[in-house]
């Protein structure tokens, strides 16, 4: 056998062997009509929501009926929220009290259309925020639009289905104003917990993958890759360590489930849940009764695009920030691999462009004493 013939032999058992290993761990050479499938819904379900004036994010349509909605991450529309306290008078006795109101302003989000290498159409459209919790890093909104041309929403993995440490996934969003690209990897680990600023330093569940996570790749979509060329909504990419890469940050799928049923969105994902107009009658019910007994005012049903705060989950109004601005303070022991990397995810994830990498090395250093 020449030297040539014994290189591509080589080679040939190389390709078989890796064939047979992704075969193991579940991966699929999807076929063409497979991926066709999977590019139109990407094309119909991506979002690039606008942040502020010039910064960018993703999001994913994840309901068309009774309306449109966007799931994307909270630090994308903190720019659109402001809180207003106000003197309120009831029509009934006349009593003045004073409300702490959460209120929206509407943000843009739009979609390109491409043919070839060319753009040839964006499709803008005004959104408001329907929902948002800082807790988990998720926003909802809403499209405001009578119609919209899109037929098909993500949805998420169903119950009894789980994600497992190997399982292919694709990462949709726009990384760097990049839209609509899809990269795919695994699930690294399902077990991380990593503390994202919450006022008691509560670690919060995060999927771990090797799928590139950009800047802009925020509140996009994390698909788990089914053995037949399906694709079900697992997560929402946050953040990625910085200076390393394929080590993407992502809120899983059992996170955003509990920010929509708290908000009385559940039925996006569950069919037999209550409609939100009965969800939040029933939560304001609950609480106006807690207030009668406790002898306070009752709260009124909004009248805006305004929350009352007392209707919502309740609210930490401590960032990430707080974290670099605080770097002397050195993290319990058991602590350091969270904060540490809580650190790395404040840096490349949403707080990327705000700080100098001089400004993280003492808060590291503090963290891994």
């Amino acid at each position: 056998m020449s030297k040539r013939q014994a290189e591509g032999l080589a080679w040939f058992l190389a390709g078989a062997s890796l064939i047979a290993l992704m075969s193991v761990l579940g991966f699929k050479k999807a076929d063409a009509a497979e991926w066709r499938g999977m590019n139109d819904h990407i094309n119909q379900t991506n979002f690039i929501v606008q942040v502020g004036t010039d910064g960018l994010c993703s999001g994913t349509l994840v309901a068309l009926k009774p309306r449109a909605l966007i799931l994307t991450a909270d630090h994308c529309v903190e720019d659109n929220i402001t809180v207003k306290e106000t003197d309120e008078t009831d029509p009934d006795d006349g009593t003045i009290s004073k409300v702490k109101r959460e209120v929206y302003t509407d943000m843009k989000v739009k979609q390109v259309q491409y043919h070839e290498f060319t753009a040839v159409g964006t499709n803008e459209y005004t959104a408001r925020i329907v929902a948002h919790a800082k807790k988990y890093d998720l926003a909802l909104i809403e499209l405001r639009a009578d119609s919209v041309p899109m037929t098909e929403y993500s949805h998420f993995l169903p119950e009894g289905m789980t994600v497992e440490r190997g399982d292919p996934v694709m990462e949709v969003g726009n990384p760097l104003g990049m839209d609509a690209t899809a990269a795919e990897g695994i699930v690294s680990s399902t077990t991380r917990m990593i503390v994202v600023g919450d006022q008691d330093d509560v670690p919060h569940p995060f999927y771990q993958v090797s799928a590139a996570t950009s800047p802009g790749n925020s509140g996009g979509a994390l698909y788990k890759v089914m053995a037949d060329g399906s694709a079900y909504l697992i997560g929402v990419p946050a953040a990625s360590i910085i200076g390393y890469q394929g080590m993407g940050m992502v809120i899983p799928h059992t996170s955003i489930k509990k920010f929509l049923k708290e908000n009385c969105f559940d039925a996006v994902y569950d069919d037999k849940a209550k409609s939100h107009a009965d969800c939040l009658k029933d939560k304001l019910d609950k609480e106006n009764a807690r207030r009668e007994k406790a002898g306070e005012p009752p709260l009124k049903p909004p009248t805006d695009d305004s929350v009352p705060l007392g209707l919502m989950p309740k609210e930490t109004t401590t960032h990430l920030s707080t974290l670099l601005q605080k770097p002397e303070k050195e993290a319990p022991k058991s602590d350091r691999q969270s904060c540490a990397s809580a650190l790395g995810m404040a840096v490349s994830g949403y707080l990327a462009g705000k700080f100098d990498a001089t400004t993280i090395s003492p808060a590291i250093d503090a963290c891994t004493k």
